[in-house]
């Protein structure tokens, strides 16, 4: 199997030992890169808020004072491959039945993890969008076929699970088969857009407001709002783009729209 980059893990246990132990038994098989280790879910979706959300998350059924099936609520629209552990045979069909990713007893061994990495490429590969000829080429939810969406055409994109809602300025909204993660990955880098939250992409030239950290795009009255994990990006738009062309464009859009009504009001 070829791996092309190691997959980045958050680990959830309340002890601290078996927490060790478990990243421990991920970093050496080569193919994990832990980028979290937390004894509480509170703990892990402080750091998804401002680091972003891993590949994979690796999370304890059976905490003090917490419910580790809650982790399938919790992080249901950051992370789409979440895998449950514990040390008690008899809750595992309750973790399939919450999660059907995999569940895998502990104490953790690697050999256990094998098949579900082999699971998590395959689901990984199966959900990867790519932009081609000013397209994002992305899988429908529902028709199953990939189908072209230009991308200037993106005002918005909200996750909603397992799957990401495009919004567009001209072509209605689809649903999709993708993670927030992988979309980002791709349209970042266009230049015209920026994640604003682990809900949230917005297209930069769709901008029609700006309040405080809400933001207001094209055909939505809805604020969109910048959370920890987007505010470096948001503060770097702020200074290198909305102060300068987007925010002329938009201004000179408000005036001809006022000077449109003030003409038909003196008809």
């Amino acid at each position: 199997m070829t791996v092309f980059h190691k997959i980045s893990v958050f680990i959830i246990d309340d002890e601290q030992l078996v927490l060790e132990d478990v990243a421990d038994e991920l970093t050496a098989s080569g193919f994990f890169d832990v980028t979290g280790r937390f004894t509480n879910l509170p703990a892990a979706l402080q750091a998804v808020e401002k680091v972003g959300a891993p590949d994979f998350i690796l999370c304890d059924i059976h905490m003090e004072g917490m419910d580790g099936l809650q982790v399938t609520t919790l992080f249901k629209d950051v992370c789409d491959f979440i895998v449950l552990m514990t040390g008690y045979p008899e809750l595992s069909e309750k973790a399939f039945g919450a999660y059907p990713q995999g569940c895998v007893f502990k104490p953790v061994d690697i050999k256990d993890l094998m098949p579900l990495v082999k699971r998590f490429l395959t689901h990984h590969r199966n959900r990867q969008t790519e932009i081609v000829g000013g397209n994002l080429m992305a899988k429908g939810s529902k028709e199953g076929g990939i189908r072209p969406i230009p991308v200037d055409d993106i005002t918005y994109i909200e996750a909603l699970a397992d799957y990401a809602k495009i919004v567009t300025a001209s072509n209605g909204t689809r649903v999709v088969l993708a993670t927030m993660k992988g979309l980002a990955a791709k349209l970042v880098l266009t230049g015209k857009f920026m994640r604003i939250s682990n809900k949230h992409i917005i297209a930069y030239s769709k901008i029609r407001a700006i309040e405080d950290k809400s933001v207001y795009v094209e055909g939505s009255d809805r604020a969109l709002k910048v959370t920890t994990m987007g505010e470096r990006a948001f503060e770097t738009f702020l200074k290198n783009v909305w102060a300068g062309e987007y925010k002329k464009e938009l201004k000179d859009n408000q005036q001809r729209k006022k000077g449109g009504r003030d003409e038909a009001s003196t008809e």
